[in-house]
C-alpha cells in the first residue's frame, strides 16, 4: 500500500479522493463508503491500492457518511483497519504521483470533489494520461465531476458519445444541494453529448463504456468497483 513498489504481475491502482472539507460554506468532504468499498474490493482482488488526495495528508470525511445506514459494514471495517487509517491520514498528494506508475485510476466521491476535482488542471491531465494509455478509469457519485474537463486522445470530450452516469440532478435536488454545487454533473454530461444512464434515486447503478466505469451514488460503490476490476 501507500507507495510501495509492486511486482510486475500485481495491478496497482490510484484511489483518488478529495482534500476539500467544505463546498463553499457547506461542510462536506469525501464520502466514506465510496472509499472503503472500492478499497476492499480491490484489496480482496489482490490489487495494490495507493490512497491519493488532491493536497495530500489527512482526507476529510463528510459527517453524514459516518452515520445511520450510510455507515456500512465496509465503513465500519475501514475505520478499525490500521493500514487503511494510516493511508487515509497520510494520503499521497496528486502532484507527487505519475499516471504511468498505475494500471488504473478510481475517483471516489463526496461533495468535496465539487470543490477540488472540478476544473482541476492537474487532475484532468492525470486522468487524460490513463485514457490516452488505454487504462481503466472509474468514478463514482460526484467523482465524475472530474471527467467533465477530460478529453479523448483526439481532443473531444471524454464523455461525448459515452454511456455514463453520476449523482443525478434528481438526487442533488433531493439532498437540497442543487443550488450549492458548482454545476449539476448530469446536466453538464448531457451538454457534452454523453449517453446518460440514470436510474431511480439511491438505486445501485454502474455503467461501463470501454475502459470507463461510472457509478451513480454511494449505493453504487460495489457495482462500480466490481466493474472497474473486470476491465482492470
Amino acid at each position: 500500500m501507500g507507495g510501495q513498489q509492486s511486482d510486475a504481475k500485481t495491478k496497482r491502482v490510484a484511489l483518488v479522493c478529495t482534500s476539500a472539507s467544505a463546498m463553499g460554506e457547506h461542510a462536506t468532504g469525501a464520502w466514506l463508503e465510496e472509499i472503503a468499498t472500492p478499497y476492499y474490493a480491490m484489496i480482496d482482488a489482490g490489487v495494490d491500492v495507493d490512497v491519493i488526495s488532491i493536497a495530500g495528508g489527512s482526507i476529510p470525511l463528510d459527517a453524514a457518511s459516518l452515520s445511520g445506514d450510510f455507515f456500512t459494514p465496509d465503513c465500519d471495517k475501514f475505520t478499525k483497519d490500521e493500514t487503511a487509517q494510516k493511508a487515509m491520514k497520510n494520503s499521497t498528494a496528486l502532484a507527487k504521483v505519475k499516471a504511468s506508475d498505475y494500471d488504473g485510476v478510481y475517483l471516489a466521491g463526496g461533495h468535496g470533489t465539487c470543490e477540488d476535482f472540478y476544473k482541476n488542471d492537474a487532475l484532468t491531465a492525470f486522468i487524460d494520461a490513463f485514457v490516452a494509455a488505454g487504462k481503466a478509469v472509474a468514478a463514482d457519485c460526484h467523482g465524475p465531476i472530474a471527467l467533465l474537463t477530460c478529453k479523448k486522445p483526439d481532443g473531444t470530450p471524454l464523455v461525448s458519445g459515452a454511456k455514463v452516469t453520476c449523482f443525478t440532478d434528481s438526487e442533488e435536488n433531493a439532498v437540497g444541494l442543487a443550488e450549492k454545487v458548482p454545476c449539476l454533473v448530469e446536466t453538464e454530461m448531457k451538454k457534452l453529448g454523453a449517453k446518460f444512464e440514470g436510474t431511480a434515486d439511491w438505486t445501485p447503478n454502474a455503467v461501463t463504456d470501454g475502459k470507463l466505469v461510472t457509478g451513480q451514488n454511494p449505493a453504487s460503490s460495489k457495482a462500480c468497483a466490481d466493474a472497474f476490476l473486470v476491465i482492470l
